[in-house]
């Protein structure tokens, strides 16, 4: 099945005001007030691939001519599967994206302890999903 992507399968975070910018450029509390929005918002995320969908901005995983009927199956059948997700399936697909682990390994690199902070937002809540461990190790064999 073809799906679209959206900003999650990009390493950028993408600002209000449509500019790309890199974890690297970006103040820690930015970065935390992100996760801080994926983990406590998960209807955040799914507007943002919605946004993304409907602007056709990302590209889909086969070339196909815009706005044709196979333009539309792929839009549609992408937005059913977005908004078929459950709070808990959106938190784990946003961190676990590219840009997921893009802004963990980010943040790790800091030394920020991240599942800890999402505990403090909801101490009821595992973070299993987490894919960048607070070791160093993951951090060295993520960069190679």
């Amino acid at each position: 099945m073809n799906m679209m992507t959206t900003r999650f399968d990009d390493i950028w975070w993408i600002t209000g005001k449509r500019h790309k910018m890199s974890f690297q450029q970006m103040a820690t509390d930015h970065m935390l007030n992100i996760c801080r929005m994926m983990f406590t918002r998960p209807s955040c995320v799914v507007n943002m691939m919605l946004q993304d969908i409907d602007s056709h901005r990302y590209r889909t995983s086969q070339p196909v001519i815009p706005w044709g009927p196979d333009m539309e199956d792929i839009k549609i059948e992408s937005i059913r599967n977005i908004t078929s997700l459950n709070a808990d399936d959106l938190v784990c697909y946003a961190f676990n994206s590219r840009l997921g682990v893009s802004l963990q390994t980010e943040l790790h690199r800091r030394g920020v302890c991240l599942g800890n902070y999402l505990s403090l937002l909801d101490a009821k809540v595992e973070v299993p999903f987490l894919t960048v461990e607070a070791s160093e190790e993951t951090y060295t064999e993520q960069q190679k």
